[in-house]
C-alpha cells in the first residue's frame, strides 16, 4: 500500500476542533481539560468526532481476503453477521494481512446518533478506542470515564483493539480478560483517569499515520449538498482534463524529440562532409610535400654537372656519373685527385665525399684514375 504525508490541515489545529460525542452531550476536547458544548459547535471550522464506547458496537473478524475495498462491500451485503443492528455508517481497519487472508477490527455507529453526527458534517468520525491504536501495542487500558464508568482496551501486537465498557463498575479486569479469550500475562496493564484519558486521545490523533486517519474520513458527511451524480461528472471532466494534458505533452514530446532527430541527422551529415573534405585535404596536402621533397632533394644531373665544373681542376675527364636519390658517385681521370676532393668538400651541397677506389697513376695521360662518392643536398646548396 502507498502511504502518503497526512497533510498538516487534518490534524488536530485551530482549524480543526476535535468534539468528544457522549449520550450526555458534546464536549471538545481542549489541551487542557474537555469543555461542554451547550450551544452546539458552529460550523465555520472543520471537526474530528471521537464517538464515546457506548455509541458503536466494536468487533475484531478474520477475512479470507486481503483487499480492503472488498472487504468493506462484504461487510455492507452481509451486516448481519458482523453487527447485531442495520447501520448506514460503519468503518473497518485492517490489522495484519496474512497469505490467508487479513484480520480485521469493524466499529458499527448505532443507528439513532447517525442523524445528529450529519448535522455536525465531520471531517473524520473515530471511535474512542480506535484511537488507542496509536499508541504502545501489546498492551490493557484500564481507564476510569465520568460516572464510575471503566473502560477495558486490550491493544494486540498487530494493531487489533478489543474493548468493554463497564458501566457503575459491574465488571473487573480478570472479567476483561476472560472475554478477550486469554491471560494476557506479557500485556503492560496501564491505569488512566479520566482527565489523562482526553489529554491522550489528543496527543495520539497529532501523530501522522495516514493509514489510520484515512480509514475514518467521512466526505459524505462533510460535503452533504454533493450529490454523487455531481462528484461522478467532476470526475470525469477532472479526468478528460488530466488526459488532455498529458496528450498535449505526450505531442509535444515527440514533436520536440523528432525534431532534434532530425536536426542531430542533419549534423551528422555535414560533420561527414566536413570529415570527407579533411581527409581529401590531408591526403593532397601529403601528395605535393612528397612532391616538394623530391624535388629539393632529389639529385639533378644538371645541378651535379654544374659543381663538377665548377670544382674540378683543368684537365679532368669525367667518364661516368651515377646518381641514386641523392647520392652520386663520378668516376674519371683527374691530374690531380686530391685537389678534386679539397673543391668537392668546400662546395656547396656537397657532403661525405670519399674515394669509392685507390687512386691509380694511368701510365700512358699521367693523370690519376678516381671514383668518387658523395652525398648532394641541393636544398642546403639554394640556401648557401
Amino acid at each position: 500500500m502507498i502511504v502518503l504525508p497526512l497533510p498538516k490541515a487534518l490534524m488536530p489545529s485551530r482549524l480543526i476542533r476535535i468534539i468528544y460525542l457522549t449520550p450526555n452531550g458534546l464536549h471538545e476536547l481542549t489541551p487542557v481539560y474537555p469543555q461542554k458544548i451547550l450551544g452546539g459547535p458552529s460550523f465555520k471550522t472543520a471537526m474530528i468526532v471521537v464517538l464515546s464506547r457506548d455509541l458503536y458496537f466494536e468487533t475484531l473478524k478474520d477475512f479470507p481476503i486481503k483487499k480492503h475495498g472488498l472487504i468493506n462491500a462484504a461487510v455492507e451485503l452481509d451486516m448481519e453477521n458482523y453487527s447485531p443492528f442495520k447501520t448506514s455508517l460503519f468503518f473497518s481497519r485492517r490489522c495484519s494481512v496474512t497469505e490467508n487472508g487479513a484480520l480485521v477490527n469493524l466499529w458499527f455507529v448505532k443507528p439513532e446518533v447517525l442523524e445528529f453526527i450529519s448535522t455536525l458534517q465531520p471531517l473524520m468520525v473515530i471511535p474512542e478506542t480506535a484511537i488507542l491504536a496509536l499508541g504502545k501495542r501489546d498492551s490493557i487500558y484500564q481507564i476510569t470515564l465520568w460516572g464510575g464508568h471503566r473502560l477495558f482496551v486490550h491493544v494486540t501486537e498487530e494493531g487489533a483493539i478489543q474493548s468493554l465498557l463497564s458501566k457503575e463498575d459491574k465488571l473487573d479486569l480478570t472479567t476483561f480478560k476472560r472475554s478477550v479469550g486469554g491471560p494476557l500475562e506479557s500485556s503492560r496493564l496501564k491505569l488512566v483517569q479520566g482527565d489523562a484519558y482526553w489529554k491522550k486521545l489528543r496527543v495520539f490523533l497529532k501523530r501522522p499515520m495516514p493509514d489510520f486517519h484515512l480509514a475514518f474520513l467521512t466526505p459524505e458527511l462533510f460535503f452533504p449538498r454533493l450529490k454523487r451524480v455531481r462528484l461522478r461528472q467532476f470526475a470525469i471532466s477532472a479526468f478528460c482534463v488530466y488526459f488532455v494534458y498529458l496528450s498535449l505533452g505526450t505531442f509535444l514530446c515527440f514533436s520536440i524529440k523528432r525534431k532534434y532527430r532530425n536536426e542531430l541527422h542533419r549534423l551528422n551529415h555535414d560533420v561527414c562532409l566536413i570529415k570527407k573534405a579533411r581527409d581529401e585535404f590531408l591526403f593532397k596536402k601529403k601528395i605535393v610535400e612528397r612532391i616538394a621533397a623530391h624535388t629539393n632533394n632529389y639529385t639533378s644531373k644538371t645541378s651535379i654537372l654544374n659543381a663538377l665544373d665548377k670544382t674540378v681542376p683543368e684537365g679532368t675527364w669525367i667518364k661516368q656519373i651515377y646518381m641514386a636519390d641523392n647520392k652520386v658517385e663520378v668516376s674519371g681521370e683527374t691530374p690531380k685527385a686530391s685537389s678534386l676532393m679539397e673543391n668537392l668538400r668546400q662546395y656547396p651541397g656537397v657532403s661525405e665525399p670519399e674515394f669509392v677506389s685507390p687512386v691509380q697513376k694511368l701510365k700512358k695521360s699521367g693523370n690519376e684514375s678516381f671514383t668518387i662518392s658523395f652525398l648532394w643536398n641541393n636544398t642546403a646548396r639554394m640556401k648557401k
